[in-house]
């Protein structure tokens, strides 16, 4: 029986289900992911959403992990925008404790206090605006939950209209 490739699909981060080319854990579609070492240990590194438990895919072309349930993102220290974070950072914190969300990454490892949260909260009012044909176009509006983590780095962005 061949071996499965141990890559990831670059659309969507779930497991490829191909067999494995050759003498690699990869298959021909996977093979550029061999020397990604996070590739390679994704089934250690398990993340679940904050917001309903569902386990967080790997998106390789976009470099962060996401819910298939929700659609909220996560980015590491390494993966977010340093002036995104920045201005993230001078927002006014959130005090809301249903708003509270414990961080996907470090949530168990953290040596903080039962009933502290490791994540920052904000509320961030976002709109963009998508341009249709002609002079036409649809703007979007909403307000979203973002945490960022102060042990690990990591921030969480949850979609969707949130109560600000």
């Amino acid at each position: 029986m061949a071996k499965k490739c141990i890559g990831v699909r670059v659309d969507t981060g779930r497991p490829c289900k191909r067999p494995a080319s050759g003498d690699t854990d990869f298959c021909f579609a996977c093979k550029p992911q061999e020397g990604d070492a996070r590739i390679v240990n994704l089934q250690h590194d398990v993340y679940h959403c904050p917001d309903d438990g569902e386990k967080l895919w790997y998106v390789p072309r976009k470099g962060y992990h996401r819910c298939d349930t929700c659609s909220g993102v996560l980015l590491n220290a390494k993966e977010i925008d340093p002036v995104m974070l920045e201005n993230i950072l001078e927002l006014s914190e959130v005090a809301e404790e249903e708003l509270v969300v414990e961080c996907p990454t470090c949530s168990t490892d953290s040596d903080l206090s039962d009933g502290e949260s490791p994540l920052s909260n904000f509320a961030v009012e976002w709109n963009f605006y998508v341009a249709k044909s002609g002079y036409h176009g649809v703007t979007y509006r909403g307000v979203s939950n973002v945490g960022h983590c102060k042990v690990c780095g990591s921030t969480w962005f949850s979609p969707g209209p949130r109560r600000a």
